[in-house]
């Protein structure tokens, strides 16, 4: 067993089961009911009390900081600054004793005292405002949504709003003189605070409020959060930055809950500037990082991100955040007008994989280079009232070329917008991308989107699209056939397949059928062996799939989707095109469709030239009248048991 799955191993029991190492150099607890700071705060019953006396410490490798389950720490900053953990022996910030107890809390959500003045209209303006964005509000113990322009307080939806442009006012929208009342939000400082230090645990905490609950800041390196819960009235959740050199090395985040604990609906104020965020940020927001790991974590209800990798501004050789994975994580928020993807911009070597994004109100956009995003779910992307989101959305808003980056076997469906958007939001090209093995399946479900599975928007003087590889991707939509919008231009799958070469990009083998699989209602997506998808995929970079099969089996071939089957042929089409008749042709009225036994034309539609649908009228199953029609060669797409099959047809009178 090698030494990186060791320590692994090592964090998760630790997270999991509370047991420590031989190792371990000395226990220190804090209990803030019964402890006392003149204590030694070792064991035998002696601990200390308060926050400011942990920060006192001059902590050694392999020490254990241990904070009673059932307290709360309100108002401290815990700082973990200049400590010397190692990898193998870290300093550990954790819980004790070893029971089902709530965990211990720490926040910096206090009261606060204001003298008010009323400015007519039931509207508030505190005399002394603080210096700092309070973020989120509670009035008598229950949260109230900002504004974010003062024609917005209306005592219904929006109570209060912090002017940080102006004067930093605080305004509070109150039938009473809020005097009256208690008023709650962060005393301005990340509860958790870490700098230049390494080798650090922290294990079994909930830590609430803040701008951020933690921020790791400059040189740190081998910092782990396991098995804590983050983000309750924060406005992010773990905020990774540095501004004195390269940023921290070795960070993992394993087995948490980021729950934002923010579930309001915004969507009455419109569209404007600063409209989608109210209180709620990212859960985790890193900024320079290398060699970090976020795994097996739940996200919700964030309201720009759940997971936010930004490298540096500036250009690709300043790219600072790079080799990471972002692996079996489960991404949502379903109760809040827009938040919740997942956004890699700026970064290089990133992979991503077997994780579910879930009811998310943003799309997941990632760009940055040399990432590989693959055997992911994006699953009921909704349109919030700010846009139409897509399954994932990859655009050059950042400040790298988004380039050599490969999408593979990914699940994308049900989204508002297109399963892939390919955007020209930014400046930078979008060049040299592969897209393959991935199913698309009854996205744009939005009326504006139509259906589409991919859109890629025109080439602007901005933002160039070209040189991408589109190969060997199911996409279907139950009750659209013109599933792709390329450069403002709505076709079909077979229509898309022969742009190739256009804007120098590779677009072939992507398939129109019924993906079939197992258990669609109950999110089994395994692949029956009739599914177009098996042994129609193309070699991959990826080596494993969801479930951690060899890609692909012994005597196969890839597969499209998740999930490797162990079928050895493939059934792509029950006939074969030749095997549909359609006659006469040329037609003048009607025009009879017929095949093997077996065949049943579900839908028929058909398309000019100009790829325009015409409308036409089918007397029963099979015949059709085309005498309204105008003369001219038309194309006729007709779907039989998930597959479309194309025929060419001339109209004369």
């Amino acid at each position: 067993m090698g030494d990186k799955m060791k320590r692994l191993l090592y964090f998760l029991v630790l997270a999991i089961a509370g047991v420590f190492p031989a190792y371990s150099q000395t226990y220190y607890f804090v209990d803030s009911e019964n402890g006392n700071d003149n204590n030694s705060g070792t064991p035998g019953n002696k601990p200390w009390k308060t926050i400011a006396k942990v920060n006192e410490q001059t902590f050694s490798a392999g020490d254990r900081v241990m904070f009673r389950r059932g307290r709360v720490w309100v108002g401290e900053q815990l700082k973990v600054h200049n400590v010397p953990g190692t990898d193998p022996s870290p300093v550990t910030y954790g819980a004790f004793p070893q029971t089902e107890e709530p965990l211990p809390v720490i926040t910096t959500i206090t009261v606060h005292q204001h003298t008010w003045t009323n400015e007519g209209g039931n509207i508030w303006k505190a005399v002394n405002p603080p210096a700092y964005h309070p973020e989120r509000m509670l009035v008598d113990d229950t949260e109230l949504l900002r504004a974010n322009k003062k024609e917005e307080l209306d005592g219904v939806n929006f109570f209060w709003l912090y002017d940080g442009e102006s004067n930093a006012d605080l305004y509070l929208y109150s039938l009473t003189d809020p005097s009256a009342k208690e008023i709650s939000y962060s005393n301005g400082l990340a509860p958790v605070s870490i700098e230049n230090s390494s080798g650090i645990v922290f294990t079994n905490l909930n830590i609430q409020g803040g701008w951020t609950c933690a921020h790791v800041k400059n040189t740190c390196s081998y910092i782990h959060f396991i098995g804590v819960t983050i983000g309750k009235y924060a406005r992010n959740g773990v905020y990774i930055t540095s501004d004195t050199g390269p940023g921290a090395d070795h960070v993992h985040i394993k087995n948490s809950t980021f729950d934002a604990v923010f579930d309001f609906d915004y969507s009455m104020a419109g569209v404007y500037d600063g409209s989608a965020r109210r209180g709620s940020a990212d859960a985790v927001f890193i900024a320079q990082i290398k060699n970090c790991e976020i795994d097996s974590n739940t996200f919700k209800n964030w309201g720009h991100a759940s997971i936010h990798i930004n490298g540096n501004p500036g250009s690709e050789d300043s790219v600072k955040t790079s080799h990471m994975t972002i692996h079996d994580n489960l991404l949502s928020s379903p109760d809040i007008s827009s938040g919740g993807g997942l956004v890699v911009s700026d970064a290089f070597s990133v992979e991503v994989y077997n994780n579910r994004i879930l009811n998310t109100s943003a799309p997941s956009q990632l760009s940055g280079y040399n990432n590989h995003i693959h055997h992911n779910i994006f699953d009921g992307t909704k349109a919030s009232p700010f846009t139409l989101n897509a399954g994932i959305e990859v655009n050059s808003n950042a400040h790298t070329e988004v380039k050599s980056n490969v999408y593979e076997h990914n699940l994308i469906l049900n989204s508002a917008g297109p399963g892939i958007l390919i955007s020209t939001a930014g400046k930078n090209a979008i060049l040299s991308n592969t897209f393959r093995n991935n199913i698309l399946y009854n996205c744009g479900t939005a009326s504006a989107t139509k259906g589409l599975g991919i859109k890629i928007n025109n080439n602007t003087d901005k933002c160039e699209i070209t040189k991408n590889v589109f190969t060997n991707n199911l996409v279907y939509n139950e009750t659209v056939i013109n599933t792709i919008d390329f450069q403002g231009t709505q076709t079909t799958i077979i229509g898309f397949n022969e742009l190739t070469g256009t804007a120098e990009h590779q677009i072939e083998n992507n398939i129109l059928a019924k993906p079939l699989f197992v258990d669609e209602e109950n999110g089994d997506y395994h692949l029956n062996q009739g599914s177009a998808c098996v042994n129609m995929g193309i070699t991959p970079k990826a080596e494993i799939d969801y479930e951690g099969n060899t890609i692909p089996f012994a005597a196969t071939k890839p597969d499209i989707g998740l999930y490797e089957s162990e079928y050895t042929t493939s059934v792509k089409s029950l006939f074969m095109p030749g095997d549909i008749l359609v006659y006469p042709n040329p037609a003048k009225s009607i025009i009879n469709i017929s095949g093997p036994h077996g065949f049943v034309p579900e839908r028929i539609s058909l398309f000019n030239i100009k790829n325009e649908e015409v409308p036409i009228n089918q007397i029963k199953r099979g015949f059709l009248d085309v005498s309204p029609v105008p003369t001219g060669m038309y194309f006729l797409q007709i779907l039989s048991a998930g597959e479309m099959y194309t025929k060419r047809v001339v109209k004369i009178e």
